[in-house]
């Protein structure tokens, strides 16, 4: 059985459907990966800027 396959106009040529569903499937899973990365990023910066006055205040 071949695999079902996708032609581009320019360059005419085929891609097969799994490669770009997989392709569809890693770029959202990447920018979810990266939203979560900025998150944590973000919370630890505020962490840390809450210690850093806590400190100060201890002083």
């Amino acid at each position: 059985m071949t695999e079902p396959t996708i032609i581009r106009p320019n360059p005419k040529t085929g891609i097969p459907l799994a490669e770009s569903l997989a392709a569809l499937l890693i770029t959202a899973t990447r920018k979810q990966f990266e939203q979560q990365l900025a998150q944590k990023d973000s919370d630890i910066a505020r962490l840390a800027a809450i210690n850093r006055s806590r400190k100060q205040r201890q002083h």
